[in-house]
């Protein structure tokens, strides 16, 4: 995969909306979901394929998504400065999509990443 197909398929994610939108969030991170998934096909490893994997199972079923979302918020609310602990929600999570709980760690790392990259760049 090249440089420059890389990068397209980076803007073809677009900027993330204001989490509190959940449905357009939703929609958002689905997107990122199915731009892993490409990304994830070009690559010779199975650590990316597993987690694009994990994104759309967690995006495209209410219940996990649910949870999901709520592990974000607190996530979120701790890159703003909150002092709110995710608990057991991630496990909670893990369990009923059958997902590791490394890979729901690895999923939230990279959408705060992303999120952090964005609102440096529009700074």
């Amino acid at each position: 995969m090249s440089f420059l197909q890389i990068l397209r398929l980076i803007l073809s994610v677009g900027f993330p909306p204001a989490i509190e939108k959940q449905e357009e969030f939703r929609e958002w991170c689905s997107g990122l979901a199915t731009t892993a998934s490409e990304f994830a096909a070009a690559t010779g490893t199975t650590v990316d394929d597993k987690i694009a994997n994990a994104m759309v199972i967690i995006t495209a079923n209410d219940e996990y998504w649910q949870i999901f979302y709520s592990i974000l918020r607190v996530a979120i609310d701790q890159l703003d400065g909150g002092g709110n602990v995710v608990g057991d929600r991630a496990e909670e999570l893990a369990d009923k999509a059958s997902i590791d709980p490394a890979t729901i760690i690895a999923i939230v790392s990279a959408i705060l990443e992303i999120i952090e990259l964005i609102k440096r760049w529009r700074k």
